[in-house]
C-alpha cells in the first residue's frame, strides 16, 4: 500500500471525513460529541456540489442528538446516502 494511500486512511480514521469520497464515518453513542462531528462535516461537505455519504455505526444513545443529526441530513441540499452498519 502506498504511502499516500495510507495516510488518506489514517487521516480518515482520526477525523471522521475523508473529502475524496466525501464520506463521513460516525460511530460510537450517538452524544455531543458525534452531533458536534456530524454537523461539522455535513456542513463542510454540503458546500460543494456530489453525493454525501455516511457511514454509521452506533447502539443508540442520545435520542436528541440522534434527531438533531437527522435533521442536518435532512436539511443538506445535496443527497446524502446513509449506510448503517451493525447490530439494531
Amino acid at each position: 500500500m502506498s504511502t499516500k494511500i495510507k495516510d488518506s486512511i489514517d487521516n480518515f480514521h482520526s477525523s471522521s471525513i475523508y473529502l475524496p469520497t466525501r464520506s463521513i464515518r460516525l460511530s460510537g453513542e450517538v452524544d455531543d460529541d458525534m452531533l458536534d462531528t456530524a454537523l461539522k462535516n455535513l456542513h463542510a461537505l454540503d458546500s460543494t456540489n456530489g453525493t454525501i455519504n455516511v457511514f454509521l455505526t452506533t447502539e443508540g444513545g442520545d435520542v436528541d442528538a440522534g434527531l438533531a443529526i437527522y435533521d442536518a441530513i435532512k436539511g443538506c441540499v445535496n443527497y446524502v446516502r446513509v449506510m448503517v452498519y451493525g447490530e439494531c
